[in-house]
């Protein structure tokens, strides 16, 4: 199915783009590695000071990963109306405490987990029993899944999110696109576009539990409705028709994250301008740079010196949009988690401790533009250009109540952010792909001729 994941060890996924869909189709079950000796570095001295640094301030800095995992924020973003609700409809949930992570440490967990040597602990584990029968050895819901079986399907049932989590890990699905999968059939329930002839008789709506968990097997196995929705939300609306797609919150054919856009403007950029489609981790959120802090500290060592409003779409919103993609990208291609306190400055002692390369800041974030660069160029040659830039209409529309009221993400603002952005990464207003200019500033001059080739196909 399209949103395959590739796991490792039951509990880590490599949740998105469907990369599990992509060995599938080469018939290749699983890639088995084992190491029998340690890697040697540069200048250890120099990673050990970043790694004693990290073992000496994790408990401040990440003490609520520590405490309740990723779900630990869901009480604060619900608050700021920014909880995803109800495949979108809604940025704050009746029945949020109920997901929290501070009720999951409270209920359910017993016991933390990390990756490979990482102090922080922020992975669950959790234990359920009949009817649900969770094993812990499946590990426990992150925040995207909490929010994604959770409130973006109305439901507020801690164990049932457990369970989906656990069908999600045992059969290897992306728990973001299997919850907005759901949610977009509850929807279309709801508004009567699908019916009980096309659920098999299921109830699917909003708050239904026990329809979450079935739809999860479905999907999986793809049986009937779920065979549809195993697609993604994309090709499942074009085959339901009448007005299914105004319900699919995907972009390019992915589903988007559980971070609201309209409280945060800059992230609806980046999901419009992922290569990827809708993506959170090569993303800006907003918030961490509207007042001084550790975020904007960062910032500063690349020239960023002024927080700015989550609402701003300026020019300076869009220069600092920038910044911090080409960086995430970087972070990216380094493998190093966006949960880790670290600096732009540690990060950078870091690749020089263990490869010796004399780089700076400013030369790693370009690593990261040049990755992004390679993917728009792909893109280009696989057909996709400025018009699959977009965002879902419903991000245009404001909620109706809640600190967010009347607060909508400008269609013209919006518009002239990513056109400013086109312009500021140097690429091609039109084609959204870098120009034979940019490409040789990255050197990528190599790239340019691929690029002519896609020109002449179009």
């Amino acid at each position: 199915m399209r949103f395959a994941c590739i796991l490792n060890d039951i509990t880590h996924a490599y949740g998105r783009d469907g990369h599990g869909a992509v060995m599938g189709s080469k018939m290749l079950r699983a890639i088995a590695v084992r190491g029998h000796q340690a890697l040697p570095l540069a200048h250890p001295e120099k990673v050990r000071e970043v790694a004693k640094w990290l073992a000496d301030n994790y408990k401040v800095l990440s003490a609520g990963l520590t405490a309740h995992g990723t779900p630990e924020g869901v009480p604060a973003l619900n608050e700021a109306s920014i909880l995803p609700t109800r495949n979108f409809q809604e940025g704050q949930f009746e029945g949020y405490r109920d997901i929290a992570g501070a009720t999951m440490t409270e209920t359910i967990l017993v016991g933390r987990a990390h990756c490979y040597a990482c102090p922080i602990n922020c992975k669950r584990k959790v234990e359920v029993g009949p009817p649900y029968n969770v094993d812990p050895i499946y590990g426990g819901p992150e925040y995207e899944t909490m929010a994604a079986l959770g409130s973006f399907c109305g439901v507020n049932d801690l164990k049932a999110v457990a369970k989906g989590n656990q069908l999600c890990n045992a059969y290897g699905l992306d728990t973001i696109s299997t919850g907005n999968s759901i949610a977009f059939a509850m929807e279309c329930f709801e508004r009567g576009i699908l019916t009980k002839k096309d659920t098999g008789g299921m109830e699917l709506k909003f708050g239904n539990a026990e329809a979450m968990m079935t739809m999860v097997e479905m999907i999986a196995k793809r049986e009937g409705l779920g065979d549809m929705l195993a697609e993604g939300t994309k090709r499942a609306a074009e085959k339901i028709g009448h007005s299914a797609i105004e319900y699919a919150m995907q972009i390019k054919g992915q589903e988007i994250p559980m971070h609201e856009p309209r409280g945060k403007v800059a992230l609806a950029i980046g999901y419009a301008t992922s290569p990827t489609g809708a993506d959170h981790v090569h993303n800006i959120h907003d918030d961490m740079f509207e007042v001084e802090g550790p975020a904007l500290e960062g910032l500063k060592e690349l020239g960023i010196q002024e927080p700015l409003s989550i609402f701003d779409l300026s020019p300076a919103k869009v220069r600092m949009f920038q910044y911090v993609v080409n960086w995430e990208h970087f972070r990216n291609c380094a493998i190093i988690c966006v949960n880790l306190p670290f600096n732009y400055s540690q990060i950078m002692q870091l690749v020089n401790g263990a490869t010796g390369w004399n780089t700076s800041v400013f030369e790693l974030m370009k690593v990261g533009e040049r990755a992004l660069a390679l993917a728009r160029v792909f893109n280009a040659r696989e057909g996709y250009t400025a018009k699959d830039d977009i965002i879902p209409e419903r991000f245009y529309r404001a909620f109706t109540s809640g600190p967010l009221k009347d607060k909508e993400i400008g269609r013209e603002a919006m518009h002239q952010a990513i056109q400013t952005y086109y312009k500021m990464a140097g690429w091609d207003p039109k084609r959204a792909v870098p120009t034979a200019e940019k490409l040789q500033e990255l050197d990528l001059g190599w790239v340019v001729e691929e690029l002519d080739k896609t020109a002449t196909k179009k």
